[in-house]
């Protein structure tokens, strides 16, 4: 019997073990992809359009022509579909949960914070409301946290 128990808990452990060493691999992987030229062309793209104030992103991103604005507009999605990917991610539990938050947390809920007036304008032009909202869950949780652990 005990060579069983013995057997049934390395098992587990192993198990174990194998699902949070891949989360961190994911998780780590999702930082790569930051990092890549095409993800720092596009963050250097949104940080220039983010300097800009609000009204004049969602205008400029709206109501812009060319091949300069269609290049633009391409590296906010790509952008934006980064952090709704990890979003989904984290929601099904596919990266690891503090590992992902200690490494994208302030810049899911910075870069939601700066891109939303944009999102949800593209929301209403392509009829939409559920666009971008796994990255729009994933920066409620991160913030939700951080208001957690400033209380008292």
């Amino acid at each position: 019997m005990l060579p069983i128990v013995c057997q049934a808990l390395f098992i587990a452990v192993t198990y174990t073990l194998a699902i949070r060493q891949f989360r961190m691999a994911k998780a780590s992987s999702y930082l790569e992809r930051f990092m890549s030229s095409e993800m720092t062309a596009a963050r250097i793209a949104v940080d220039r359009l983010c300097g800009q104030p609000i009204d004049q992103i969602v205008k400029e991103l709206r109501d812009g022509h060319g091949a300069d604005h269609a290049e633009l507009l391409n590296k906010v999605r790509l952008f934006a579909n980064f952090f709704q990917e990890l979003g989904i991610a984290f929601k099904h539990r596919l990266v690891h949960p503090a590992y992902t938050e200690e490494i994208f947390d302030y810049l899911v809920k910075s870069y939601w914070d700066r891109l939303q007036p944009w999102i949800e304008d593209y929301r209403k032009q392509k009829g939409d409301p559920s666009l971008y909202s796994k990255w729009h869950d994933l920066a409620v949780h991160f913030k939700n946290k951080s208001n957690r652990r400033r209380r008292p």
